[in-house]
This record gives C-alpha cells, structure tokens and sequence, in this order.
C-alpha cells in the first residue's frame, strides 16, 4: 500500500542577546546545541528531556527529546528526529501465537518520532519537517532548541521559526471583507501553545472540553450565510466575528510555527469586491510530499533522507 507523507518547511533563526549579533551564526549556534546533546548522549548515554508542558499544571505532560543527530558535512545538512513520549491511556499488545493482552509497560515507553532535517548552506537555517500526526510538531522542535540554546547554554535570547506559507495568506488578509463561514480542526492537547491573545479569549473554551472529555480532535463550524442569498448586501456584516478572522489570519502570518496546533482550517469569505472566494489554511503552507510502500519506521535514515532529498533541494534552490 502507499501512502504519502508530508514534510512542511520553515526558515529558522537563533535571535542573540543586544551586541552579540557578530559571535554567532545560525550554523555555530546550531552546532554548539547539537554538539552539547550529542556529547550528553555518547559519554553518558543521556538524552536531554523537556516537557513542553511544564509550566502548564493543567496540561498533560509534553515529554520530549532529540533521538538522533547526523552530520552530512558535504550536504551542509543534519539528518535528525525527535521523540515524544505518549501521554495517556496506553494501550495493550497481544505477543505472537497467543490471545493474552499484556500491559506495553513492560516493553518501555511508546514514543512517536518525526524525522526533520535542517540545512545550514545558507544565512538563515531551511528546516524540512515531517507533519506526524501524533508525533512532535515544528512547534516541538523550536521549544526543545529555545530551551538548550537559552535556560541550558545561554547563547540566545530567543528563537523565530517562520513557516513558508504561498502569497494566498496575505492577499486574503488584505482583500477580506466579511465572513460567511469557517471550519477548523484542532488537537485540543494543542491549544495551549497558541498565543494568549488568541487562545484566551477564543478557544478556551475549547480547552475545557476537551479536558473534560478528552476527544482526539475538536471541530468548530461557524456558518453566517443567509442561505440563497449572494451578494454581500443579503449578508449582513458580522464584526465580531470578522475581528476574530482578521485577528487568526494576521497572528498565523506573524507567527506561522503555531500553525500546527490546526489539522484543518478553512474560510469561506467576500472581497472586498462583494465576490465569494476561499481560503484554506493548511493547504496553502508550502509543502511536498513523498510516496512511501511500507510504514516509515521500517525505512532507514538514509532511505528516508534520499528520497526526501530531490525535492528538498529543489524548494531550497526556488527559495534562496
């Protein structure tokens, strides 16, 4: 069977502390993180781990480490992954030939990985990143760099990933006028790294439920369309929620590592010029694909990397 993965890219920066803009580049800084978990992990066989919930009591843990690090010199790119330990209820395995379930504890931790790989042949970093479902998100990957280079090391004062998102984004902010509908999906295990502006005063509800009742995703509609009516006269200006629409759209144009609390977000909306178009947040992120026979974890580092690598550099190429 075949299945496509998706590998999502950002541009990623390490921001120094005032007047140490010249000591280190992106690549050096990139190098002394690296370096510092590879050298924990071969003289002490220890992995860095950092729950990205820790500040957050009422969130579940967000347990999460670097798995794996390859130089690729010549490339002038990094082959790595990230784990996440699962949360929650943990389910059961049947060992072979017999019917018995047995608790998976006694096998160890379940971890979801997501490959990433980063290249480092330019100014600002490329990272190509994995979208797993269940696994670590670009918005992992960033907290888990932040919190080596600024609370462990202390070489930076803050990180900027920006997701390369095609012009739709801002031509919709600059060309919308009214609202008629929207849909989205969010992890609700997610909301809380949506920034507070938003996610207070929007989505924690949200948050509440699905505390409460704990489902793997929540899905919001909103419909503001007269039925049968087209012109932006038969559909009255809803400002409230036009003000949350602008507010999402400018907060994912500045801040596009977010993005992946979102596993779908459309909006059906009217130009400026009374006419109908759509905007669909997910698929306009710049993104490709890469067809694979049999499940991921079953491909090597270097399949895996050389099947990615094509179009990779062919984004890098397009985009420099």
């Amino acid at each position: 069977m075949i299945k496509d993965v998706n590998f999502y890219m950002y541009k990623y920066e390490f921001v120094p502390f005032l007047g140490e803009a010249s000591s280190h580049s992106n690549k050096d800084t990139l190098f002394v993180i690296l370096d510092y978990i590879r050298k924990l992990k071969s003289e002490k066989s220890q992995a860095i781990l950092i729950d990205k919930n820790e500040s957050r009591t009422e969130e579940s843990p967000r347990e999460i480490f670097i798995h794996n690090v390859v130089y690729m010199h010549k490339e002038r790119r990094i082959r790595a992954s990230m784990a996440l330990l699962r949360s929650g209820r943990k389910p059961k395995f049947k060992p072979e030939g017999t019917f018995i379930l047995q608790p998976i504890d006694k096998l160890g931790d379940i971890v979801e990985e997501t490959h990433f790989y980063i290249d480092y042949s330019k100014m600002a970093l490329f990272l190509c990143v994995e979208y797993n479902d269940n696994g670590p998100k670009m918005s992992d990957i960033d907290h888990y760099f932040r919190k080596i280079a600024k609370d462990h090391l202390k070489i930076v004062k803050s990180t900027k990933g920006t997701a390369y998102i095609n012009h739709k984004l801002s031509d919709t902010i600059l060309k919308f006028k009214n609202v008629l509908n929207f849909d989205f999906k969010i992890d609700p295990n997610l909301i809380a790294q949506v920034d507070t502006e938003i996610g207070e005063h929007y989505l924690l509800g949200l948050t509440t439920f699905g505390s409460r009742v704990k489902p793997r995703y929540l899905k919001v509609e909103g419909l503001f369309q007269i039925p049968g009516k087209r012109s932006s006269i038969s559909n009255p200006e809803n400002k409230q929620a036009n003000s949350f629409i602008k507010k999402l759209l400018t907060y994912f144009q500045k801040m596009p590592e977010n993005l992946d609390a979102f596993n779908s977000f459309q909006i059906e909306f009217e130009d400026l010029e009374g006419k109908k178009d759509t905007f669909n947040l997910v698929n306009d992120r710049a993104s490709f694909s890469i067809p694979l026979d049999k499940e991921i974890d079953n491909y090597k580092s270097t399949e895996l990397y050389e099947m990615v690598m094509p179009k990779l550099d062919a984004f890098i190429q397009s985009n420099s």
